[in-house]
């Protein structure tokens, strides 16, 4: 007789089939693609890939994503913010966002309240508070060197590295 899956087990092997399903869907395409349409797309296969495209971004919000909306300087910081630890958890290097976070953590897996609550830190680091934490901790942003600054410029220890963030060798 079978083992009964635990409900979170149940759960993650529904949309692990989903996941499937949609990506299959979206290996086809386009049904409207030589024609024209106003607005995105409901052919099958497009909404499927719009599907899969927004299908990890759960974990990226954090407390209180309404603080991103608008054009405050600190809302521009936060988006900012946020769309670099996006950047960084999708595409640097190997592995999956969840084994990145799970490394980053020291845990052999993460669960969504570490991601709400890292992606929280990350946005509070652009807040008005989290920019002057960072400035009484000696760290600062400096804009991004060229290669060629890099090799005519000997930085020294904790000066600018590659993402333009670095730390102050004097306070």
């Amino acid at each position: 007789m079978p083992q009964p899956l635990d409900i979170e087990q149940a759960i993650n092997r529904k949309l692990s089939t989903l996941t499937t399903a949609l990506r299959t869907i979206a290996n086809n395409d386009c049904d409207f693609f030589e024609e024209h349409q106003p607005g995105p797309c409901t052919c099958p296969p497009c909404v499927a890939k719009a599907a899969l495209a927004v299908e990890n971004d759960w974990r990226y919000i954090g407390h209180r994503p309404e603080r991103m909306l608008g054009t405050s300087p600190t809302a521009i910081r936060e988006r900012a913010m946020n769309a670099a630890w996006k950047k960084y958890m999708t595409s640097i290097g190997g592995g999956t966002p969840d084994s990145r976070l799970a490394s980053i953590l020291g845990l052999d897996e993460v669960n969504p309240r570490d991601w709400y609550v890292a992606t929280t830190i990350i946005q509070w680091l652009a807040t008005n508070v989290g920019q002057c934490t960072l400035s009484d901790a000696h760290y600062h942003y400096r804009q991004p060197v060229s290669a060629e600054q890099i090799v005519t410029q000997m930085p020294g220890p904790f000066e600018v590295d590659n993402h333009g963030f670095g730390m102050k060798d004097k306070p």
